[in-house]
């Protein structure tokens, strides 16, 4: 693909760097043009300092995602590089647990998938829409996060927001009678909405279960999906997506429409609501996971389902941690091969009011109490964190 030689295209890929990996830790401090005191020999400086020089010529850079790309130190000097400099388009070239340190860089991007039906075609219409738009600063697209949030919070009502998150198919054999199980038994709660990403699987089932009950009781139905407004990559088979990228509606409960990505709505939403529950889930699913946590949301992990929600794909381990104000027992029933459907929903059930109540209680904060040292993360991957006592309050209005 020819360009103007002030948009031409830098492939990134291990192959670039594989035999500097792991001969030195590159740190952030790369991505500042100060000189970096590193232990390189004069070949290995000058090969990077080549690959910083076509990059800095490029237009856009391309990443080809592979797990030796995601293990490549040097590759993540040359993503650190990139962010805030150039146009990306990431090609994810097979399945791997993707770092959070990568998913944090590649932001709201959407992946361009050669396992995708007809991704030849999708990356070059990537590409030309991306050599054609304005380079976004880090600034610019915070503030269209922050407006998205805003404009997705006045449009829906004053409740206790519980996200699912998971699967769009069901791998667990126990899987879809839990999550039946669990909407019943969620509907039992006053001032509680649900809130899917509007996917089949996990999210459909419970909600629609919830929707149903609900509808029994007389109540409120309070089921609410947010799907984006659009994405360019084929999600035909796992929602109900049109073939131009946009989304229908739901059939049952409320649909709203934010972010111009599945990506991106994700961002949005792991800021904006209380807590996410996972039930299986692959990487997808792994990634929402990461966002709640990185906002210090809580996130309740069926783990007996397996998937992300069991710890794979590398979901951060600090959702395995019992929140403040949550009992011991309920906490260990997510875990168990043993008790039925109906005794792990009734376990999440008081685990979700305990939550409710804790918020409802805490003295105007809109937060949460956690019993142990929570460590914040900072927007450069640094760690903060604030605390009162033996317990450490999280508010909105804390943010490190």
């Amino acid at each position: 693909m020819n360009h103007e030689a002030n948009a031409d295209t830098q492939i990134i890929d291990d192959n670039l760097s594989q035999s500097l990996c792991n001969e030195y830790q590159l740190l952030r401090s790369l991505t500042q043009d100060t000189n970096v005191a590193l232990q390189m020999t004069e070949t290995e400086l000058e090969i990077y300092q080549g690959i910083q020089h076509k990059i800095d010529e490029a237009g856009l850079a391309i990443f080809v995602l592979s797990k030796s790309f995601a293990m490549c130190n040097f590759a993540r000097a040359m993503v650190f590089y990139c962010e805030q400099r150039k146009r990306v388009v990431p090609l994810k070239i097979e399945e791997f647990p993707m770092p959070g340190w990568l998913s944090m860089l590649i932001g709201t991007n959407t992946y361009e998938d050669v396992g995708r039906k007809d991704w030849e075609t999708s990356l070059v219409r990537s590409i030309e829409r991306k050599l054609n738009t304005t380079l976004q600063s880090p600034c610019q697209d915070e503030n269209k996060i922050s407006k998205g949030i805003q404009k997705l919070k006045a449009s829906l009502p004053e409740n206790f927001f519980v996200y699912i998150s998971g699967g769009t198919k069901f791998y667990c054999s126990k899987s879809q009678g839990l999550c039946r199980a669990l909407g019943k038994q969620l509907a039992m709660l006053d001032d509680v909405a649900i809130v899917t990403g509007g996917f089949y699987g996990t999210g459909e089932t419970v909600s629609s279960s919830f929707y149903e009950e609900r509808e029994a009781l007389q109540k409120d139905t309070s089921t609410w999906h947010v799907l984006p407004e659009m994405d360019e990559s084929d999600h035909s088979k796992r929602s109900r997506q049109n073939a131009d990228g946009t989304f229908r509606a739901v059939p049952y409960g409320n649909t709203l429409f934010s972010g111009q990505s599945v990506r991106e709505r994700e961002t949005i939403i792991s800021r904006l609501f209380d807590v996410c529950i996972l039930i299986e889930g692959g990487p997808g699913a792994a990634h929402e996971a990461e966002q709640f946590a990185w906002n210090d949301h809580v996130v309740i992990p069926l783990k007996s389902t397996g998937g992300a929600a069991s710890g794979k794909f590398n979901v951060p381990k600090q959702i395995f941690q019992v929140p403040g104000g949550v009992n011991n027992h309920d906490w260990e029933a997510l875990s168990s091969e043993t008790l039925s459907a109906n005794q792990i929903s009734q376990a999440v059930f008081r685990i979700i009011n305990s939550l409710k109540s804790l918020k409802t209680s805490s003295n105007g904060h809109d937060g949460y109490t956690k019993s142990n040292k929570t460590v914040h993360t900072l927007p450069n991957g640094l760690p903060c964190s604030q605390e009162s006592g033996n317990t450490e309050i999280i508010t909105d209005d804390m943010r490190c």
